[in-house]
């Protein structure tokens, strides 16, 4: 649970230090990587023309997880365990990555097993779906789960994008959660942990806001789609699925119907590609920096709306669609129609 007002001020200065932390370590990570030559360079299928240092993930997700083990200390049953190994896990095989390039299927392989390393140990009284079979309610969470992994990877290409997708979920989340009055259920602590998360990234976002100094890399990418995936299965469990849904709505959104655009093109979807709303709409024009306060700006709705989803779960869910649809489909518009000014 959040900290209550006699530990505010304590855990402020947590914050503080998860925030400093975050923005230190991310410049030596910067320092390394530029050394190393950990860089990503200009390509066809990105936004930027100059070589930017990768592996930022590890300056933002280490000083989170530093900062909330001095806060709560070492985890301990075995459920826990298996997700901190699971997180281990993902931040190896990603900084590999980031390192040389793996293929698809290895990358997909490390998530799944990740992901079913989280799940194979929730207890069995713990549902979302109760009418659904137990083993395919847990195959369509871990397919969702991985789905969600993808989509934050796929949806990092621009300057402070996913940080600010992060900083936004990781805090509404904390916001829902302690409304809910009982405590978490997959992790004693992980409101706190959210908050901590947001500090570090925001530190983060400093080196990261455009132009950006360095990327998260799939170091960062992979895991914090990993962790948003375990803040939105703790709201489930919980039964506030309705919030766990809306709170990552526009990453789903826009990482979805461009994958299934790609596919009824019959084009090599799981390439990197330009396609996606926000990059369209930077090749247009739009700044990387608008955008991303564009998302920001949607995010503070959708927190909104997660929170009355609580009470109003049905009206919640159609304002977050209708709020998402309306950025999406404004920044899909303005790729539209500067394609259409090219082609003429």
């Amino acid at each position: 649970m959040i900290p209550d007002a006699d530990s505010v001020v304590k855990f402020l200065l947590y914050c503080i230090s998860a925030a400093v932390l975050g923005w230190s370590t991310t410049g030596i990570v910067r320092r390394l990587a530029t050394g190393g030559r950990l860089v990503a360079e200009p390509s066809e299928r990105g936004l930027h023309r100059r070589i930017v240092p990768v592996g930022g993930g590890l300056g933002f997700i280490g000083s989170a997880a530093t900062i909330w083990v001095l806060w709560a200390g070492v985890p301990g049953n075995e459920w826990q365990l298996a997700i901190v190994c699971a997180l281990i896990g993902l931040i190896a095989v990603s900084v590999i990555d980031d390192v040389r390039s793996l293929p698809p299927m290895v990358r997909l392989t490390a998530q799944v097993a990740a992901v079913a390393a989280a799940l194979w140990y929730v207890p069995a009284d713990l549902r979302i779906v109760p009418w659904l079979p137990p083993q395919f309610e847990r195959l369509l969470v871990g397919f969702l789960w991985v789905w969600l992994v993808n989509a934050v990877n796929f949806m990092d290409g621009s300057d402070g994008f996913a940080a600010v997708e992060g900083i936004s979920v990781a805090s509404g989340y904390a916001i829902v959660a302690s409304r809910l009055g009982a405590p978490e259920v997959v992790f004693p602590g992980l409101e706190v942990f959210a908050l901590l998360l947001a500090s570090a990234l925001a530190g983060f976002l400093i080196w990261n806001w455009a132009p950006a100094r360095i990327f998260m890399g799939d170091t960062g990418s992979i895991p914090l789609g990993f962790i948003i995936g375990l803040f939105a299965l703790d709201l489930a469990l919980r039964g506030a699925w309705q919030a766990a849904l809306i709170l990552p709505l526009y990453f789903v959104v826009d990482a979805t119907l461009t994958l299934l655009r790609r596919m009824a093109r019959r084009e090599r979807f799981w390439e990197a590609h330009r396609e996606h709303a926000y990059q369209r709409a930077i090749l247009a024009g739009a700044t990387h920096s608008e955008v991303a306060i564009r998302l920001a700006v949607l995010n503070a709705a959708l927190i909104g709306l997660a929170v009355v989803s609580l009470v109003h779960p049905l009206w919640a869910l159609i304002g977050a669609a209708g709020v998402t649809l309306l950025l999406f489909g404004s920044l899909s518009i303005r790729g539209a129609r500067a394609t259409s000014a090219k082609a003429r």
